[in-house]
């Protein structure tokens, strides 16, 4: 009975070593597909952006020429803001829109879209320490302006 229990844990065993052998390589091919597409993608998008990019200076230099060259400087640097903020380049749209406000400070269409790109310094600008003053006082009327006139050149 010994012998046969022995056989049977070495069989089960066997059988056991074989099925994960099986497994493990089927994991590792599976792997190595997932492998193979991934970097598959990634050359493709490594692909389109390179594309995209020379498509962005292609039309980049064709802007360059044609605010150079434009009878209506404001139309051509607007035109050139536009493209740059419909492509999310904000601080290359931000400069062509700052180059058309400067030429016309009353073009709604410019001032509208410098206001949607925000302003790239309030970032800097919200980060800075802010000091407040809390009093507490009681019956102190009289002195109260006084205190906060003290006090304003101090805190925000």
């Amino acid at each position: 009975m010994v012998n046969e229990a022995n056989t049977y844990a070495q069989t089960t065993k066997q059988n056991a070593d074989s099925y994960y052998a099986e497994l493990r390589a089927k994991a590792e091919e599976e792997s190595n597909a997932v492998v193979a597409d991934a970097q598959a993608r990634a050359q493709n998008m490594i692909e389109d952006a390179k594309a995209q990019a020379e498509e962005l200076v292609s039309k980049t230099t064709v802007l360059a020429r044609a605010e150079a060259t434009a009878p209506e400087p404001f139309l051509a640097v607007r035109a050139i803001g536009i493209f740059f903020a419909r492509k999310g380049m904000k601080d290359r749209a931000r400069h062509y829109l700052g180059k058309a406000h400067r030429i016309d400070p009353d073009e709604e269409t410019v001032r509208n879209l410098l206001a949607g790109l925000g302003d790239p310094d309030r970032a800097a600008r919200d980060k800075e320490p802010k000091i407040s003053a809390c009093m507490i006082v009681k019956d102190e009327e009289q002195c109260l302006k006084r205190c906060l006139d003290s006090v304003v050149d101090l805190v925000d």
